[in-house]
């Protein structure tokens, strides 16, 4: 698994092993896991995750956020999330959206393969979740 969790737009480009991730969101979450048991740049099936800021609709907090009064209802409200990751990889994937029950979209996500790495921008997924498959 790789991770990089915090002020991802103050940190600029983050590396973590052979995943780069450059994201304009103000604070954000963006995780890439291995899901067929193999090292993250061997895997032929991986799942990436990016979210930000989430809340009920209607949700209220206590003036000091340490309470939350009023826990809202469905649907959940995401912030969107803007980034690019880049995995170093000889292993040509695609690029899916899930859906909020874990079916993958027919919508396939642009990808850019080159110099041994492929990049794919999380911000035209409108989910959460992309499944990186060969």
């Amino acid at each position: 698994m790789r991770a990089a969790v915090g002020y991802l737009a103050d940190a600029g480009k983050v590396e973590v092993g052979e995943v780069t991730i450059e994201c304009s969101t103000p604070f954000a979450s963006v995780m890439l896991v291995s899901l067929d048991g193999q090292p993250v740049g061997e895997s032929r099936r991986l799942l990436l995750t990016a979210v930000a800021r989430a809340e009920n609709t209607g949700q209220a907090f206590s003036p000091g956020r340490t309470e939350i009064p009023e826990r809202g209802r469905a649907p959940v409200l995401a912030e969107p999330v803007d980034c690019t990751v880049t995995l170093r990889t000889d292993v040509p994937l695609h690029a899916y959206p899930l859906s909020p029950t874990g079916g993958k979209r027919d919508d396939q996500l642009a990808t850019v393969q080159r110099d041994g790495g492929l990049s794919v921008s999380v911000s035209h997924a409108h989910s959460p979740w992309i499944l990186l498959e060969s």
